[in-house]
C-alpha cells in the first residue's frame, strides 16, 4: 500500500483486506487472519470486488483506493476518507481494470468486461460540483483484429497534461494505445496544427508486445519522481514480461 508504507492489501472472497499488524513477514501475516481487516465499502456495494488501483500519493497523502466490482460498480475512497460510488459503469458487467491518471487529480480510466464496444473503455472525471462525468472513449477503437476482451488499462505517465492524454490497454490480441490531444513532432518541439478530427480518441497497435493475451499493465510508481518515471510493464499469457520506458522524454505520436 503506497499510502501506508510497509502495509499490504489483498483481494479475497470478493472483499478488499488491509494488513493491520506491524510484523508483515508473509509467514506471520498470512498465517494469522486477525492481521487483516476488511476495508470494502460494504453499504451499497453489489457483487464482489474484483480489481483495485491506487490514487497517487503525490496527489493526495490520505489513502485513496479505486475499486471495481463484478457487477460493474466503481468506488472511490478508504476507511480514512469514506467511500463514494462513482458509477454503475458496467450495468451488470464486471470491471476488469482501473487506471488512475497519476498526473491529473481525480481522473481514472476503466475497462469493462464487454466483448464489443463502445462502452468497454471509459473515462471518469470529477467535476467542480463533486459529481463525476462518465464518458465512453472507445467509439473509434476498431482494431483490425477482433478484440474479445480489454483486460487492463493504464495512463501514460510521461505525457504532460498540456500535450494530451494517452492510455495503453491490454487485450486478448496484444497492447493498443489510445491518444487524445495534439501530436508532438519530437521532444520539446512546438505542437503541429492538428488535422480535422484529431481531438477524437485515436487508437493504434502498440508494437513490441506479442499478439497474445495481455493480462496486466502497470505503471511504475515512485514517489520521489512524482509518480512519472515513465516506465510501464505488461505481463502476457505464456510469453513473459515486457517493459516500455517512456521516461526519456515525450516521443512522437504515431
Amino acid at each position: 500500500d503506497p499510502h501506508r508504507p510497509g502495509n499490504l492489501l489483498h483481494l479475497q472472497n470478493g472483499l478488499l483486506f488491509r494488513a493491520t499488524g506491524a510484523d508483515l513477514a508473509p509467514h506471520a501475516v498470512l498465517a494469522d487472519p486477525d492481521s487483516w481487516t476488511a476495508v470494502d465499502p460494504f453499504w451499497g456495494k453489489t457483487g464482489n470486488t474484483v480489481t483495485m488501483a491506487f490514487k497517487s500519493r503525490v496527489l493526495e497523502e490520505q489513502p485513496v483506493y479505486y475499486l471495481g466490482t463484478s457487477t460493474g460498480q466503481v468506488w472511490r475512497g478508504s476507511p480514512e476518507v469514506g467511500w463514494t460510488k462513482l458509477c454503475e459503469c458496467g450495468n451488470g458487467v464486471a470491471v476488469n481494470s482501473i487506471g488512475p491518471d497519476l498526473r491529473r487529480n481525480e481522473r481514472i480510466f476503466v475497462a469493462i468486461a464487454r466483448g464489443t464496444g463502445p462502452g468497454r473503455i471509459k473515462q471518469l472525471t470529477r467535476l467542480a460540483d463533486t459529481t463525476w462525468n462518465v464518458t465512453d472513449i472507445d467509439g473509434t477503437f476498431t482494431p483490425p483484429l477482433t478484440i474479445g476482451q480489454v483486460f487492463s488499462i493504464v495512463v501514460d505517465p510521461a505525457i504532460p497534461e498540456t500535450q494530451g492524454t494517452a492510455v495503453y490497454v491490454g487485450t486478448d490480441q496484444g497492447v493498443y494505445r489510445g491518444f487524445l490531444g495534439r501530436p508532438v513532432v519530437k521532444p520539446f518541439a512546438a505542437t503541429v496544427i492538428p488535422p480535422i478530427g484529431i481531438e477524437n480518441w485515436t487508437w493504434r497497435r502498440s508494437p513490441g508486445a506479442p499478439n497474445v493475451v495481455v493480462t496486466e499493465i502497470m505503471v511504475h510508481q515512485i514517489c520521489q519522481a512524482h509518480d512519472s518515471s515513465g516506465v510501464m510493464r505488461a505481463s502476457t499469457y505464456g510469453r513473459g514480461l515486457y517493459e516500455l520506458n517512456r521516461g526519456q522524454g515525450v516521443l512522437p505520436v504515431a
